[in-house]
């Protein structure tokens, strides 16, 4: 009920300027977005100020969350806006670490429906928080190891190996017709023997206890209490971990999932590793790649050549798709059997009529791909679309939409990757905040019945790794309930928002008209002037190609310059007539010609920005594949 009570409060009560929580320029917006909450030049709150509160914190930091937490985005742009307004000395002392984890399976290996590659808990990046009774696990921890760099291993102020002091009581405690004082004295003990007493595995030896006010102190050794002992779990050393020079660890550190037990083997070493960077997103490293969508159900680099017929579903609020994985902290799977949260299998028969194999859900895939292919950074997605509602007034009307990103198993698994939504009446304000820019004073509106829309928004950040042999999935929805609303396809007066639950029977009252939730045919356009799309930051620093073909031994080819923007230029060693293709990361092949000449000039102007692999076959058969960057 708090939370429901809380969701209430956010979103339908209104400000003194007439706009409710759901508005970026709502009056309270600043107490729960601290990068809105200013300051005046004496560092206090002030709702004119123009100087950030982050400022005032100047203070170490470690940032930990996971792709699939609740609250990725805001540790992330958190950790931003503190490293763009502290001093350096503070920002030498942010860490921000993103695992493969839900906001509940922070530092474990099995999330979701995927088991991760033990690695997961190299360097003990983060505690095991799946078994809070092993207290020793938690004590080795590089989260501790942060505190003890910070607290104990200070280079103007070094203090050694840290220790526990259990200082010297003034209180008497009744035992039996005797009291007792205990510590007499001030105890100290290393770091160690303290986590190994209260863990069950070591005593407190010498332990100071004064009986009944005699001023004689005995010396007793307190043996540990077995039963404190968690299963599996074993005593720590002294010291608990050598010492980390923090100095030396990258700002942040980041998990690239991939394929897990798909029974390929050029997947072996393809993904789940850590990475190290000074910035989120990625300042190098990375490139754009636009994939579109076609009528047809196809998802490549290819952009629509004819006006592509249109693919319509009806939204209706009422019978809503449903949350399946994801970034969720309480949403309950369909079956109510846990929490819907993390990289689920949409394939599974418990998930699939809920969320993907049904008529209000468009799908799109990709060729099996043939090299890896990676994501790090924040997808954008552009989509244009009507909206036609099937009752009611025509005119003005609402609704959203829904991408999801699934990666294709050759085992049949379809995982959950990563989203994004957008409302229609704020696509003004999502468009600008896709282009890096946060102007909160952007107006939402509604949208016209039967007009077409640009839809342009981001999607969560994301760091992942498609296989050899997997599938991009693409679906598109308007709705995702319940951790979205369902929108109930009716327009909205300025200011407000309409807080329902499906088939809960409210009515909402716009311009004097009372409507009830209708379903609206949705549709999107693949068109040459509107072609739907999804921008992806590609990693561009992938080695090896992984093309199953004979790779070439005694000629080589080389492409200039790579970077390429509007023409590449192909060497080779060929004397006589070869061919050449250029093809996207599915091995969709965009490109392609003959030639007999040693340069080769090819231009580029069709293609997206994005990563290419360009492959030449001479007469005799010899084949070259190199990868390149169209920028």
């Amino acid at each position: 009920q708090v939370y429901e009570d809380a969701v209430d409060m956010i979103t339908t009560v209104q400000d003194q300027n007439g706009f409710s929580g759901m508005y970026p320029n709502y009056a309270r917006r600043w107490d729960a977005d601290a990068s809105q909450a200013f300051v005046d030049a004496n560092g206090n709150s002030d709702p004119n100020g123009t100087i950030s509160r982050y400022t005032n914190l100047e203070l170490p930091m470690y940032h930990l969350t996971g792709w699939w937490d609740i609250f990725t985005d805001s540790q992330i742009d958190t950790y931003n806006h503190i490293m763009n307004n502290t001093s350096a000395a503070t920002q030498s002392n942010q860490k921000l670490v993103i695992g493969p984890w839900t906001h509940a399976t922070i530092g474990t290996d099995a999330v979701g429906d995927l088991v991760f590659p033990s690695n997961v808990t190299d360097l003990s990046l983060a505690p095991d928080l799946s078994n809070l009774n092993d207290l020793s696990a938690i004590f080795e921890s590089e989260i501790v190891d942060w505190l003890r760099y910070l607290m104990n291993y200070d280079d103007n102020q070094y203090l050694g190996e840290p220790q526990v002091k259990i200082p010297e009581s003034d209180n008497w405690q009744v035992v039996g017709t005797d009291s007792i004082r205990v510590p007499a004295e001030d105890y100290y003990i290393t770091y160690s023997e303290f986590i190994n007493y209260i863990t069950g595995h070591g005593p407190l030896n010498s332990f100071p206890i004064e009986y009944n006010n005699t001023g004689f102190t005995l010396y007793v050794d307190l043996a540990a209490d077995p039963s404190n002992q968690a299963p599996g779990s074993s005593p720590v050393s002294d010291p608990v971990n050598p010492k980390v020079d923090f100095t030396e660890v990258p700002n942040i550190r980041y998990y690239v999932p991939g394929p897990v037990n798909d029974g390929v083997s050029q997947n072996s070493n393809v993904g789940n590793y850590w990475a190290g960077s000074p910035t989120f997103p990625l300042e190098a490293g990375t490139a754009p790649m636009t994939w579109y969508l076609h009528t047809n159900g196809d998802f490549d680099q290819i952009a629509p050549s004819t006006n592509e017929t249109d693919l319509s579903y009806f939204h209706d609020p009422d019978n809503p798709v449903q949350t399946v994985g994801g970034g969720n902290l309480i949403v309950q799977t369909p079956q109510n059997n846990g929490v819907s949260a993390g990289p689920l299998n949409y394939a599974h028969v418990d998930n699939a009529s809920y969320t993907m194999d049904r008529p209000d859900v468009l799908q799109f895939e990709s060729a099996p791909i043939v090299d890896s292919l990676s994501i790090i950074g924040i997808p954008t997605a552009t989509i244009y679309a009507t909206s036609d509602p099937q009752s009611g007034p025509a005119g003005p009307t609402d609704t959203d939409f829904f991408v999801r990103i699934l990666d294709v198993y050759p085992t049949g698994e379809e995982i959950f990757v990563v989203e994004g939504a957008v409302n229609a009446r704020a696509r003004d304000y999502t468009k600008q905040l896709a282009n890096g820019i946060d102007d909160m004073n952007i107006p939402y509106s509604n949208i016209q019945a039967g007009v077409a829309y640009e839809y342009e928004f981001k999607l969560l950040p994301i760091a992942y790794t498609f296989g050899h042999d997997h599938k991009m999935k693409v679906l598109i929805s308007s709705s995702n309930w319940p951790r979205y609303q369902s929108n109930a396809n009716v327009p909205i007066e300025d200011g407000e928002f309409f807080r329902r639950t499906p088939g809960d029977g409210q009515t909402y009252t716009f311009n004097s008209t009372v409507y009830s939730p209708r379903i609206a045919e949705n549709s999107i356009h693949f068109s040459l002037t509107q072609p739907s799309q999804i921008t992806f930051p590609m990693y561009d620093g992938v080695t090896g190609v992984g093309v199953e073909e004979k790779p070439l031994e005694n000629i080589e080819i080389f492409v200039y310059p790579n970077p390429a923007k509007e023409e590449l230029t192909l060497l080779t060693a060929y004397t006589g007539n070869f061919s050449w293709s250029i093809s996207d990361l599915s091995g969709k092949t965009i490109l392609n010609g003959n030639d007999n000449n040693k340069t080769t000039q090819i231009s580029l102007k069709s293609l997206s920005a994005g990563i290419y692999i360009i492959r030449t076959q001479s007469r005799e058969g010899d084949v070259a594949v190199m990868k390149f960057v169209k920028e």
